[in-house]
């Protein structure tokens, strides 16, 4: 049985989350991972996921959120979005799937006129990350990339609209349980700043040239694993045998 943060993928309740995790400055890109579902066992609580065994599957929106000077979010767009997807902490899993070779990156339909999956690596979380890695920023098949043949208006292609801003459907992306035992790692979006991420804010269009300080990452996620019922399980007959002991020697 999933347990979902949110009914539908676009839901309004997946970019309120969105706007509760990111405090947004006035004219910016914000790119953030939001879960939106889990494999049967994961629990999904706002920025917080709990996963338990090997196998274990976290579903999330890529969501960029454009926040223009003038409050009306009509005014502002967005049209390709560069970065890296991937995890710090405690490595427990991976956004390479279960085989660990293949990027599980999906561009939404709005921004998949040029993709770029992201080269499936450890970009020095100990795990399979997806993106770039020190020396090989040439090579844009190791970058995550979505991108539209144009600017893609807010009005009406936004997910929501809050404010003075909009948030977008970049993509999705699934996180894999791959490694026993238990940890805590953030998983997040990291803007590349060297590659021509273009927004619209208030009717201008802005990019890395001319705005680089305004393209931010979110908070990301927590995602926390817990012992597995088998483990738990042990640990029990464990107790019970300890105590079982104790009481034959008094």
């Amino acid at each position: 049985m999933h347990r979902s943060f949110a009914k539908k993928v676009l839901g309004a309740g997946v970019a309120t989350a969105l706007l509760g995790l990111s405090p947004l400055a006035k004219g910016s890109l914000v790119v953030d991972l939001v879960p939106t579902s889990g494999s049967s066992g994961v629990l999904v609580n706002g920025s917080t996921v709990t996963v338990n065994n090997v196998g274990d599957v976290v579903h999330f929106n890529v969501v960029a959120t454009v926040t223009g000077q003038d409050a009306n979010p009509n005014n502002d767009g967005l049209q390709a979005a560069f970065g890296n997807i991937s995890g710090s902490g405690t490595n427990i899993g991976s956004f390479a799937g279960t085989a660990g070779t293949t990027s599980t990156f999906a561009a939404g339909s709005l921004f998949s006129g040029t993709v770029q999956k992201g080269f499936p690596q450890d970009l020095g979380s100990g795990g399979v990350d997806l993106g770039f890695k020190v020396g090989t920023d040439s090579d844009v098949t190791r970058w995550v990339e979505a991108r539209a043949g144009s600017v893609v208006s807010s009005s009406g292609n936004a997910i929501s609209q809050t404010g003075g801003s909009s948030s977008f459907l970049l993509g999705t992306v699934d996180w894999v349980k791959t490694v026993a035992g238990v940890g805590t790692e953030n998983v997040h979006w990291t803007p590349r700043i060297s590659i021509n991420t273009v927004w619209n804010e208030d009717g201008g269009t802005n990019s890395n040239g001319s705005n680089s300080a305004n393209y931010l990452a979110g908070p990301g996620v927590t995602i926390a694993a817990t012992p597995e019922p088998g483990s738990l399980a042990l640990l029990g007959l464990g107790g019970l045998g300890l105590l079982l002991r104790r009481r034959r020697a008094m």
